[in-house]
């Protein structure tokens, strides 16, 4: 079964990609000191058996702001950008959940911007510190 996982490749990431690709695993976005891959658990074992720190990100549909639940995997809770446009507030602008494949790399944050998104709250332990660590 694949996992999401972050690897601090701080040690050596030619050999971390190696592993990674020996077990058809897949770079989800390179931070810099660490990576977010999704990969199966030999995989997962191979990079810890090569002392690499590795913290598996658990697939979380549920998301919690404020008060409320909303659950990301249900079919209803999608939405396209033509419900979208019909449920925007008179200004057209309308809000949304974003659930990204992991925290928010900067090239994603920038895509994002050219777009015209606004991120107003992101949720705690979902963003890198200035240096890249979680």
């Amino acid at each position: 079964m694949e996992k999401k996982a972050m690897v601090y490749v701080v040690k050596s990431m030619e050999r971390a990609m190696d592993i990674i690709r020996d077990y058809n695993g897949i770079v989800l976005a390179n931070y810099g000191q660490s990576i977010l891959i999704r990969i199966d658990d030999a995989g997962l074992q191979a990079l810890q058996a090569e002392d690499y720190r590795v913290r598996e990100l658990a697939d979380k549909p549920i998301v919690k702001m404020g008060g409320f639940e909303f659950n990301t995997g249900l079919p209803q809770s999608h939405s396209t950008s033509a419900l979208a446009a019909e449920m925007s507030l008179p200004s057209g602008r309308s809000h949304h959940i974003l659930r990204l494949a992991g925290p928010m790399h900067i090239d994603w944050k920038r895509r994002l911007d050219t777009l015209g998104v606004i991120v107003y709250q992101s949720i705690r332990g979902s963003s890198p510190d200035q240096r890249g660590r979680w």
